[in-house]
């Protein structure tokens, strides 16, 4: 019964590493969906692969706060937020702190305020991704969303 609990976590690996990763269906979706040329920023890190030939793509990545109001100064017409980062701090509360996960919520609350989703993935569970030594579950098969920029 041991082994088996210890095996478990590396089968769903086996099985889910062998999925296609949300970021290549968020990208797939984006560019049959998306115009060509539009400007799209990915805030956070490992996010989907665009083609820079499509798309003019900015991005941010973990600990860089970009504020979504120099974000529509600079033209950004679409925004995916991928919850690799948000997920890896929440994962890490007692070393991160509570005032530091309330500064993220209050961060992606004004972001989500200014946006309209347009497509969304869930992130699968994982076992054991509440653990804290850091796992597969972090970056792996992360949850995706896409926006467009409100208009002023």
């Amino acid at each position: 019964m041991a082994a088996a609990l210890r095996l478990a976590p590396a089968l769903q690996f086996l099985s889910r590493i062998a999925q296609t990763d949300p970021r290549y269906t968020m990208a797939a979706w984006i560019a049959a969906t998306l115009p060509r040329g539009a400007l799209v920023h990915l805030n956070a890190p490992y996010n989907v692969p665009l083609d820079p030939a499509w798309f003019t793509v900015t991005q941010n990545f973990g600990g860089q706060y970009r504020t979504i109001h120099e974000v529509i100064a600079s033209g950004v017409q679409y925004v995916v937020i991928g919850d690799s980062w948000r997920f890896d701090q929440a994962r890490q509360r007692g070393i991160v702190g509570e005032a530091v996960l309330q500064e993220l919520d209050r961060y992606y609350a004004d972001w989500e305020a200014r946006l309209i989703p347009l497509a969304h993935i869930d992130r699968p569970r994982w076992i054991g991704e509440d653990e804290p030594p850091p796992t597969v579950s972090i970056w792996h098969h992360p949850g995706m969303t896409v926006y467009a920029v409100m208009p002023p």
